[in-house]
Order: C-alpha cells, then sequence, then structure tokens
C-alpha cells in the first residue's frame, strides 16, 4: 500500500513491476513493442496521453487505446425491466451498442490527429468491470506495458488501503509492467 500512495501522489510516472510479471519470459529484455493504454477520461488519464504518445514513438510500439464501460445497472427506471426477457435483453443489447458506439468516438476525438506514431492505433471499448477488462485486455495483446491514470478522490493514503480500486487490482495481476500517472 505504500507502493499504492505513491504512485497516487508521485510528481513523476512511476513503473510498478507487480508479483505477477514473468521477466524470465522475456530474453531480449524489456521492449514496449505493445502499449495498453487503459482510460476513463479521468484527470490522470490525460496526464499519461502525452506520456503514453512519447513512449509509443521512442519504442515504435503499437498502441492501443482502451475504455472500459460500466456494466448496465441492475436497477433500471424502464419498463422492460417488467417485461419479458427478451425485451429486457432487446433494450440491453440497444443500450449497451448506443454506448459502445459514443465512447470509442470519444476515444477517436481525445488521441490528437497527428500523433507521430509508426503503428496505426488501435481502439478497445469493453463491457467488463475495469480491472478485469484491462487485465484480458493486456494477455489478448501480448501488451508488453500498461499504462493508466491514478485518479484519487480525497486522500491517496485511504485510496490506497481499498484493495478493489482499479489500480490495486491491475498492479497486483498485471502480466506486465504498469505505468501510472498520478492526476
Amino acid at each position: 500500500s505504500v507502493a499504492e500512495q505513491l504512485l497516487r501522489l508521485a510528481p513523476c510516472p512511476v513503473m510498478t513491476i507487480g508479483p505477477k510479471v514473468d521477466f524470465s519470459a522475456r530474453s531480449a529484455g524489456i521492449e514496449f513493442r505493445t502499449i495498453l493504454f487503459a482510460t476513463d477520461f479521468g484527470k490522470g488519464s490525460t496526464n499519461a496521453l502525452p506520456i503514453v504518445l512519447q513512449l509509443a514513438r521512442q519504442h515504435d510500439s503499437k498502441l492501443i487505446v482502451q475504455h472500459m464501460l460500466t456494466p448496465m445497472p441492475v436497477t433500471s427506471t424502464s419498463l422492460s425491466a417488467y417485461a419479458p426477457a427478451s425485451a429486457a435483453a432487446d433494450d440491453f443489447e440497444e443500450w449497451e451498442g448506443s454506448l459502445r458506439k459514443r465512447s470509442l468516438q470519444q476515444l477517436k476525438d481525445w488521441i490528437p490527429r497527428n500523433t507521430g506514431l509508426k503503428h496505426d492505433l488501435e481502439y478497445v471499448v469493453g463491457t467488463d468491470f475495469s480491472p478485469e477488462g484491462i487485465l484480458t485486455a493486456a494477455i489478448n495483446v501480448n501488451a508488453d506495458l500498461i499504462v493508466m491514470g491514478a485518479n484519487h478522490k480525497g486522500s491517496a493514503r485511504v485510496a490506497a488501503h481499498i484493495p478493489w480500486t482499479s489500480v490495486h487490482e491491475v498492479v497486483s495481476n498485471a502480466p506486465c509492467p504498469v505505468l501510472t500517472v498520478a492526476g
């Protein structure tokens, strides 16, 4: 929790190498061929954006920008909550498709037009809970680095002791180093 408190307050980016990172499988040393940038569009992510773009340019990395949508709430004010399951499923599909489309456009609008990157950007919008979606994507794309903002509300000391935050879960379970930027 000291490391987590530090990464939420540090005036510079902090790279964390969690317990699940296996360097023995990396014969060529640390290379950032594929970078997964997980964003929630918060202040930490906004601060991380120029850093991740610079890293991707310097290492000729493939950059994958990811945003995880909050899963649909269980409670609903929609009348379809009382309708047959097929109607609720249709409403859910429509909601998810619309939100996914808006989020994808928000990602594309958020990234500067001329990034100077060697590879085309890849965009991913998911609907898992944030940590699980980030970790699954990191495995699926064989990420060499995860970059994310480390936002804190209230006390960084308190946030560092909450074991279910996205930052905690990702750092603790990531298969690669995680670079966090405080927001």
